[in-house]
């Protein structure tokens, strides 16, 4: 089955900011579990994966075109899905 956007999930505690975005955005991880981070075009194709850690993780999105993307956190234990506007 597919995952709407209206399905988004966020069971780890996290957040992204600013969004819509320009040039980078700050992954705020509320616990000490380190993770991945991806990327993904609305299409669903991964476009970036990097791994980041607890607390704030700036991610650069200058190469991002335009556009609405899905910006997917797993740990180990949880993840969370989040909608990323790119200006």
């Amino acid at each position: 089955s597919t995952v709407g956007i209206s399905e988004l999930n966020n069971k780890l505690q996290a957040d992204i900011f600013p969004n819509p975005a320009n040039d980078f955005f700050v992954l705020n991880l509320k616990s000490n579990d380190a993770g991945v981070l991806n990327i993904f075009d609305i299409a669903g194709s991964l476009i970036s994966s990097v791994k980041v850690n607890g607390g704030l993780s700036k991610v650069d999105i200058r190469n991002l075109e335009a556009g609405a993307f899905i910006v997917e956190v797993i740990s180990e234990n949880n993840s969370a899905t989040f909608k990323l506007m790119k200006n």
